[in-house]
């Protein structure tokens, strides 16, 4: 997908925020709420290595030219819509959901809930962490055994 640079995956495509960075960030990186800075209202963004982390927020679609972001820098992130987003190695099948993995700024697929019998009270808590943590549902797979980039709704949370 070389031909999107930047911003939603189609013009006028998606919501966007301007939020500022509480660390590093790049292009394409899955990104979660973070406290705001002093004197600020607004929450700042940051990439996780928390697996289904509940924060996620959104995707940094705009770096203003910038490489790099660093904390107190500008990003624009796309909270709906289809967006690009960096995933890790490894299978992402379309349809499937993603949500933060242990790589920071890097999605991944969400494995379903294997339930052994009996649904239990705590195999619900467990999902219900697991739904409202999905970032969205892939449109593009990565079957490549390297990180790569691949397109999500953002408005879809998959069925597992």
């Amino acid at each position: 997908m070389p031909n999107i640079a930047k911003g939603p995956v189609a013009a006028g495509e998606g919501d966007l925020v301007g939020m500022i960075a509480a660390g590093a960030v790049k292009l394409w990186d899955a990104v979660i709420v973070d406290a705001a800075g002093s004197g600020e209202v607004l929450p700042r963004v940051k990439t996780t290595t928390t697996v289904d982390d509940r924060l996620i927020f959104g995707i940094v679609v705009d770096t203003f030219n910038l490489d790099t972001i660093a904390a107190g820098n500008l990003v624009l992130i796309q909270i709906n819509g289809l967006s690009k987003v960096s995933t890790t190695a490894g299978a992402v099948t379309l349809g499937q959901g993603v949500s933060t993995s242990a790589t920071a700024g890097q999605v991944a697929a969400q494995a379903a809930i294997a339930h052994a019998g009996t649904y239990s009270a705590a195999d619900a808590d467990i999902q219900e962490k697991k739904q409202n943590a999905v970032l969205g549902m892939a449109l593009t797979p990565n079957t490549s055994t390297a990180a790569d980039t691949i397109v999500v709704d953002l408005n879809r949370t998959p069925s597992n």
